[in-house]
């Protein structure tokens, strides 16, 4: 597979230039491509040895690291982020590894919650690079790819750090990711969130394909977890886990109020009980391992059976149930997690009065029914919901806009539900030669036959709408006013630019804002929003932390320049 240039030893030890280095590594296209063609001539072709390689030169075995791993299409990042929060707030030291970062590469390597120090990611970084730079072989390049570099430097940054735990979410599938060189004795529990179509090219178009390669993360001898999937995807896991021989596979049931004891999880959605529950049996298995973390009245808890070979006829079992209501430090573990621009609200009263943003980063036809799901759209005179969209080149915008049908015509009134959608580029700024994108056109074109469909349901139901008939309808932002509610933005900032003048459009209103497709339009929205990225620590505490409200948001508006922004990357390959 083709790889990044060898670049030479950098004198500059800076973070900015540390930063500057990782940016080269980034896969292009053609790698990607170039892997794709590998895996189809090879299923079983692996980065792994590639990995365990660049480990041995910094000296880490990724086995012997106390984990938990993670795999799924929607939701690993959410369960992971609350795993983290959970033992954490056991007082265990804990190392998150994530992706992709939202605005800065160094969230992606958290120590106890928080993104390493610009000071520590330089620092870390150059040893990593010198290393793997001085120690030039034939096979392996010198300099591998973004997500195989920052994965290999997570691992080191992990051991360095001497961690208790180190949750690992999966970059991309499972079988073949960089992170899937944990295991015995250091790994506690693995886990596999909802699956769906996503990555198809590299993983699969197949539910049961796409399932073999998250399914790669099981562990002879080690439990798994998944949540509930479709047959065909359920049919490949519990093969796989036979084949294995973890110690036993349990499909997980939705977390209740009586678990909570009332207390509301921290993150938002219906589809956050499945993943809540998740982390609590991946957490669980962690502090059955290491019982010192149990405070004294609770480690009855740690108690398990030793596991049982599976049976020649064997299926996955009903969850072992979990303690109702779960320990205090579990829930305040659920209860304080903070893991932004999934399905959260954010306000900014003083520069966008009477105003809510809905942010999440959902980019998968399922992800984005939950999202619908959380935002209920409200149906009345007094409010305004308006829609941001964007979305990378390599996904299916009209699949994703597909979703919103049914939400689409719910409303009474004759007037459309979504009062206006943004159709964004991903830039964070605008600039001088930016055009109108291929996605850009697909998605307000499909948006736009959406609309022509509910115009056209009315009328054939005798309710009255504000739209005219499709045949008036440009394919350009004309004068009618079904084509005036869709538009194109240039950028995030322009987007937010037309919301702020919609405000003054409706002074009466208040303003709901939807903003979904991609965890890169949320990046660089919660960037220019001024949203934190991660909890902020009091003082006298370094292990636990309630999560910001989103009052606390309403902080006033400080833009940044183009150049305080750190870049972003789409791939994880």
């Amino acid at each position: 597979m083709d790889s990044a240039p060898a670049l030479p030893l950098a004198h500059d030890r800076s973070y900015q230039a540390a930063k500057s280095a990782l940016f080269t590594l980034q896969s292009n296209a053609a790698s990607i491509q170039a892997w794709v063609k590998t895996r189809r001539e090879d299923l079983h072709a692996s980065l792994l040895p590639e990995i365990r390689y660049y480990l041995s030169l910094l000296d880490v075995d990724a086995t012997q690291l106390s984990s938990v791993h993670i795999a799924g299409t929607k939701g690993k990042g959410s369960t992971g982020a609350m795993v983290e929060s959970i033992l954490r707030n056991h007082g265990a030291k804990t190392g998150f590894f994530s992706s992709p970062h939202l605005i800065s590469p160094r969230e992606r390597i958290r120590i106890n919650g928080r993104s390493i120090s610009e000071e520590d990611f330089a620092r870390y970084f150059w040893h990593v690079w010198d290393t793997l730079h001085n120690n030039v072989c034939e096979e392996y390049p010198p300099a591998p790819s973004f997500f195989r570099f920052i994965s290999v430097m997570c691992f080191y940054v992990f051991a360095a750090e001497k961690v208790d735990v180190a949750v690992m979410e999966v970059g991309l599938g499972g079988r073949t990711d960089a992170t899937n060189v944990v295991g015995l004795p250091g790994l506690a529990s693995c886990g596999i969130t909802a699956l769906g179509y996503d990555h198809q090219k590299v993983l699969g178009e197949t539910l049961g394909e796409i399932a073999f390669e998250k399914a790669g993360i099981l562990k002879e001898s080690v439990p798994a977890f998944t949540l509930p999937q479709t047959p065909e995807a359920m049919g490949v896991i519990r093969r796989r886990a036979k084949e294995v021989g973890v110690s036993h596979l349990r499909v997980v049931e939705p977390l209740t109020d009586a678990h909570m004891r009332g207390e509301p999880l921290s993150l938002s959605g219906e589809h956050q009980r499945l993943n809540s529950a998740l982390a609590c049996h991946l957490a669980l298995s962690w502090l059955q391992k290491h019982p010192q973390f149990w405070p004294p009245a609770e480690r009855d808890l740690c108690s398990s059976a030793p596991p049982q070979p599976l049976p020649a006829s064997f299926t996955p079992a009903a969850t072992d149930p979990l303690p109702v209501p779960l320990p205090s430090l579990i829930r305040s573990g659920l209860s304080n997690c903070y893991w932004p621009g999934r399905c959260q609200t954010v306000t900014r009263p003083s520069v966008y009065p009477r105003t809510t943003f809905y942010v999440d980063g959902a980019h998968t036809p399922e992800s984005v029914r939950a999202c619908l799901s959380w935002f209920s759209p409200k149906d009345d005179s007094k409010t305004v919901n308006i829609l941001i969209f964007g979305t990378s080149r390599d996904r299916d915008s009209a699949r994703l806009l597909a979703q919103f049908e049914s939400y689409l015509l719910v409303t009474s009134s004759s007037e459309h539900l979504f009062r206006h959608a943004l159709f964004t580029a991903l830039h964070t700024h605008p600039s001088e030669d930016a055009v109108v994108e291929s996605s850009q056109k697909t998605a307000r074109s499909t948006w736009i036959q959406l609309l022509r469909k509910q115009s056209a349901l009315r009328g054939a139901s005798g309710v009255g709408s504000s739209f005219p008939p499709s045949s008036s309808v440009s394919s350009s932002t004309g004068s009618s006013l079904l084509a005036d509610t869709a538009e194109y933005q240039l950028s995030i900032e322009q987007s937010l630019q037309r919301v702020r003048a919609l405000i003054q459009h409706y002074p009466d209103s208040d303003i709901r804002v939807l903003v979904v497709g991609s965890l890169y339009l949320v990046g660089g929205l919660i960037d220019l929003l001024d949203v934190p990225t991660e909890i902020s620590f009091s003082s006298s505490s370094s292990t636990s932390s309630a999560p910001p409200s989103s009052s606390s948001f309403a902080s006033s508006y400080r833009p940044p320049s183009p150049s305080s922004r750190d870049q972003r990357v789409s791939q994880n390959i």
